[in-house]
C-alpha cells in the first residue's frame, strides 16, 4: 500500500524541531517549483502558476490561424506536457508570439515577498528549480546551470540548477528545435539523453541529501523520476529526507502513490508558506550565530523520531587513554539529518583530536 510518508503539520512543535535539524545542516538542498515564484512581478505582468500557463498555451493554440491543430475539446483533455509539445514543437503558434509571451511572463522577475527572500538567503549549497523565470538567480546572485550544457563547479557563487530551462536561453532560440525548455514529453525524453551532467548531480543528491520540495506539483516530472531511479540503482537511496511541502493533506491512493514514486519521506502541511519561509530562515540564522556541532551529527538509526540531546556534562570523550569532559548547552538534534560526517569531524568542533579507530565516545541521553 502507498503512503509511507510521515504527515506533519507545520504548527506542531515536533515538526518545527524536525525542520530546524534539516535547515541547520550543509546536506540540505531546496527544490523549488512554479509555486515559489508564481504571482511575482514580471516584465509584462505576474509570473503565471502552472495551471495559468497551461491556460495561456491552450488559448493561443486555439486562436492560432493554423489549419491543422487540436480542437479546444482535445486541448482540454491533454496534459500539461502534451499541450507543451503542441505549443513549442508544432508550427501552430507563431514563434514571435511565443517569445513575446515568454518575455512578458518570465523575464525581469523580482521577488517582493520578504519571507521568500529570507528563505533564499539561507546558505544552501545550491538550489534546484523547475522554473524558467530569472527570479531565483537574481535574488541570490547565483550562476545559472542550464539543461544540455556542460558545466564546472565554482566555490565563489551558488549554482541554480534550472532543470527545465531558462528564459534568456528561450528568447535567443533561432527556431523551434532551439527552444531548450523541458515542458513536453518529447523534450523530457530528449533531456534524459542530453542532460547527463545535471541529472547525474541530481541522482547523487537523491541518494545522499535532504531535499525540500516547495511549490512543486510533482506531476509527470520524468527527469526527477529518472534521477531517482538512478539513485535506487546505486542501492544508496534513503540516506536523506525528501520533504514535500503542501497546503493540503494528500488524500487517496493515487496521491499517496505519487509521493511514493518520488521517494517522499515527509509531508509538511501548512496554510501559510510565508510563516514557513520565515521560520526556516530564523532557524538557519540561529545555527550560524551559535556553535551547534551536535545538531549536524548523524543519527541514522533513529529515522522516525525526534531526539532531544542534553550535552551538559553528558558527553565523555576518551581519546588516547585520557578522558576529556565536554560541557555545552542543550542541543536540539533532528534525527532526520542523514549525512556522512565522521565522529572525528564532530570532535574537532570541541578541539579533541585523535584517529577514529582509537577513539571511544559515550553519549548519555
Amino acid at each position: 500500500m502507498p503512503g509511507n510518508q510521515k504527515i506533519r503539520s507545520f504548527e506542531d512543535l515536533e515538526t518545527k524541531t524536525f525542520l530546524e535539524g534539516i535547515v541547520r545542516v550543509e546536506h540540505s538542498v531546496p527544490f523549488l517549483g512554479a509555486g515559489f515564484t508564481g504571482g511575482e512581478r514580471a516584465r509584462g505582468g505576474l509570473v503565471p502558476f502552472g495551471g495559468e500557463w497551461l491556460d495561456i498555451m491552450r488559448k493561443q493554440i486555439t486562436a492560432a490561424e493554423a489549419v491543422e491543430k487540436p480542437s479546444a475539446e482535445e486541448l482540454a483533455k491533454m496534459s500539461f506536457q502534451d499541450v507543451s509539445d503542441v505549443y513549442f514543437s508544432y508550427d501552430i503558434v507563431p514563434i514571435p508570439l511565443i517569445k513575446e509571451t515568454l518575455d512578458s511572463s518570465f523575464s525581469d522577475v523580482h521577488i517582493s515577498h520578504s519571507a521568500k527572500l529570507e528563505f533564499l538567503k539561507i546558505e544552501w549549497p545550491y538550489v534546484y528549480t523547475l522554473n524558467v523565470d530569472d527570479a531565483i538567480e537574481k535574488a541570490i546572485n547565483g550562476i545559472r546551470i542550464l539543461p544540455y550544457k556542460k558545466f564546472a563547479k565554482t566555490s565563489n557563487r551558488r549554482f541554480v540548477y534550472k532543470l527545465h530551462g531558462d528564459i534568456e536561453d528561450l528568447l535567443a532560440a533561432p527556431d523551434r528545435p532551439g527552444f531548450n525548455v523541458v515542458f513536453g514529453k518529447k523534450q523530457y525524453i530528449d533531456g534524459l539523453e542530453r542532460n547527463e551532467s545535471m541529472l547525474a548531480d541530481l541522482s547523487v543528491d537523491f541518494a545522499e541529501k535532504n531535499l525540500l520540495f516547495i511549490g512543486c506539483s510533482l506531476s509527470e516530472e520524468l527527469d526527477i523520476l529518472f534521477a531517482l531511479a538512478r539513485a535506487e540503482k546505486s542501492n544508496v537511496r534513503g540516506k536523506g529526507a525528501k520533504i514535500f511541502v503542501t497546503s493540503k493533506v494528500p488524500q487517496g491512493f493515487e496521491a499517496r502513490k505519487k509521493l511514493d514514486d518520488y521517494g517522499i519521506t515527509d509531508v509538511i502541511v501548512t496554510a501559510d508558506y510565508g510563516a514557513l519561509y520565515s521560520f526556516l530562515a530564523s532557524a538557519a540564522s540561529k545555527a550560524t550565530d551559535v556553535n551547534q556541532p551536535l545538531a549536524s551529527f548523524v543519527f541514522e538509526e533513529a529515522q522516525k523520531k525526534e531526539i532531544k540531546m542534553r550535552t551538559e556534562s553528558a558527553i565523555l570523550f576518551k581519546p588516547a587513554g585520557k578522558a576529556t569532559r565536554i560541557k555545552s548547552r542543550y542541543h536540539e538534534a533532528s534525527s532526520q539529518y542523514y549525512g556522512q560526517r565522521s565522529i572525528v569531524n564532530l570532535l574537532s568542533h570541541f578541539g579533541v583530536e585523535g584517529s577514529q579507530g582509537g577513539l571511544r565516545c559515550f553519549i548519555e541521553f
